[in-house]
């Protein structure tokens, strides 16, 4: 978000004039008619965060690299987001895969098929190098989604990412409907 701030005069202001002016406007008066800006400062950008409210997929972008061979995919961690990257084939059938699992509650199992490998490789490079990613925006929201599930934060060493990378996306083994549907039938 941008705020680019300025003070605006809200009424008319006949004949101003203010004590401790620059000497170039001593003794001089203004007229303001309101509406008028009076001063402005630089526009400055924010990011309004949500960060340990939002799903992990929210850090998460894909696109396509057309120089990928079919099947294997690739990830960039130079910017705000983390992206995915894969080939014109797969990308129209991961985006098509994404666009059912956003339908159907069970979706997120599908989705968490690519996301956890992601994550664990986004894991491992954020704690080998930690000070070429602290500023983007995705490792402020991991590192707060780790220690709000008691984890290690970014940049340790000697951690079970793995376990971490299932703790962030909740178990997602254990809840897959197939495996509690396997469980009731042997049941």
């Amino acid at each position: 978000m941008e705020f680019a701030p300025f003070l605006v005069s809200t009424r008319e202001l006949p004949g101003f004039r203010a004590d401790g002016w620059h000497p170039d406007f001593s003794g001089r008066t203004f007229d303001v008619p309101a509406g008028a800006v009076l001063a402005e400062d630089v526009p400055k950008d924010y990011w309004v965060d949500t960060a340990d409210e939002a799903p992990l997929g929210s850090i998460f972008g894909s696109k396509l690299n057309p120089d990928l061979t079919d099947g294997p995919w690739d990830y960039e961690l130079a910017g705000d987001r983390v992206f995915i990257v894969m080939s014109k084939a797969d990308f129209a059938k991961y985006t098509g895969a994404r666009d059912w699992a956003n339908k159907r509650p069970e979706g997120q199992y599908l989705m968490n098929g690519l996301y956890l490998p992601a994550l664990m490789a986004v894991l491992h490079e954020a704690d080998q190098n930690p000070d070429e990613y602290s500023d983007y925006r995705w490792f402020m929201s991991l590192d707060q989604r780790l220690e709000s599930l008691g984890c290690k934060p970014l940049g340790s060493q000697n951690v079970d990412r793995l376990l971490d990378a299932q703790r962030v996306l909740e178990s997602p083994f254990a809840k897959m409907p197939m495996i509690a549907q396997a469980e009731a039938e042997n049941a």
